[in-house]
């Protein structure tokens, strides 16, 4: 008896953690889902009013996604979107979050960063993290990224406006060319890094 309600106790909690984790990440790429990410965001922001630091939201939405899709089906897209999870990881420190929200738009979370040359170095990272090439039997297709950049200093928005703000800068972003970040009104270009009119 003792080994039948153990075994059944075990198989409870194992149900619980699936669900869990089928609440709070995405299934393709492993990543936070968008729940996960607002959670986190709303904490970040509270503990940046109380720490008087700032962090930062960047929104990311993958250039040349549709052609990878188009040209070479759904499960080219989904490798591609692994694939651009497994660079995102790699973009962030232990203590930020990368999430995907849908589609081909991710979002990634900073906390606790100093100064907003800082900000660009992060930002200029993930879109050379995301420059990528997905081969095809004519000739590869470049995908990019386009990055909307929105700063919290302890002031009154909500985790949706902090997200909206970066959300219509990334498309700023897309609007001035693509593989490029926007702060506010400045767009920078990835390879030369010089602010754009927006």
């Amino acid at each position: 008896n003792f080994v039948a309600v153990y075994s059944d106790i075990t198989s409870i909690k194992e149900n619980e953690e699936r669900l869990e984790e089928l609440a709070h990440f995405d299934q393709l790429t492993g990543l936070p889902n968008r729940l996960l990410f607002h959670d986190r965001l709303r904490s970040s922001m509270a503990r940046a009013r109380r720490q008087k630091s700032y962090l930062v939201v960047m929104y990311v939405d993958l250039d040349g996604f549709k052609a990878v899709n188009d040209t070479l089906g759904h499960e080219a897209g989904d490798q591609l979107l692994v694939r651009a999870a497994t660079h995102l990881r790699a973009s962030i420190r232990d203590d930020d979050t990368a999430a995907r929200l849908g589609g081909d738009e991710f979002a990634l979370l900073f906390n606790g960063l100093s100064s907003t040359e800082h900000v660009r170095m992060l930002a200029q990272r993930v879109i050379e993290n995301l420059t990528l090439t997905v081969e095809t039997e004519a000739e590869p297709l470049a995908v990019t990224a386009s990055v909307g950049v929105a700063l919290y200093v302890g002031d009154s928005s909500s985790e949706e406006q902090l997200l909206e703000r970066a959300d219509q800068a990334m498309y700023q972003a897309k609007r001035q060319g693509k593989q490029r970040y926007c702060l506010s009104k400045a767009c920078f270009k990835h390879e030369t890094e010089q602010a754009l009119s927006g």
